[in-house]
């Protein structure tokens, strides 16, 4: 079976100027799709030579990472601003639901590792638009997709509840 990644950042906030867009572009002869509100880059083999996040930081506000293998990742960047750490405290752990300041930001961090349903197809460019939104909730104080992924993180965890 071929190996597949998925690399998706969405811009929310402002759209990339002429400068970044060229600077975005410059990051891998894979990228897929490049315009002043997005950026994806697929790999069949190799994975993407930059870190994720430090891109999300510099030019967007969402970031999606899907792969047959089963490891899914998704980051909001927040202006420090719109989100109180203590709103959201009881929801982050270190494993699954992270949050981390750097700058003006903070960075939302919500990964999952599920190896047992590798073969499921997911329409990953979907995904990125779809949990796109959940940012927005977020910073409008609506915390259930954080409690939802916290639900799954405890039978992550834990197991099954019988």
């Amino acid at each position: 079976m071929s190996e597949y990644q998925y690399y998706g950042w969405q811009a929310i906030d402002s759209h990339l100027n002429e400068k970044e867009l060229e600077e975005v572009m410059a990051l891998s002869s894979h990228m897929n799709e490049v315009s002043p509100t997005r950026a994806v880059v697929t790999y069949q083999w190799g994975s993407f030579k930059h870190k994720p996040a430090q891109i999300l930081l510099k030019y967007f506000d969402v970031f999606v990472y899907d792969s047959n293998f089963g490891y899914r990742r998704l980051i909001f960047r927040i202006p420090k601003k719109l989100l109180d750490p203590r709103a959201i405290e009881i929801y982050l752990d270190d494993e699954f639901i992270r949050l981390e300041t750097q700058g003006a930001y903070h960075l939302l961090e919500l990964t999952c590792n599920d190896e047992e349903n590798t073969l499921e197809y997911v329409n990953s460019d979907d995904m990125l638009n779809r949990l796109s939104a959940l940012r927005g909730q977020i910073i409008q104080g609506d915390f259930r997709s954080l409690h939802i992924a916290w639900l799954a993180s405890v039978v992550r965890e834990e197991g099954s509840p019988d």
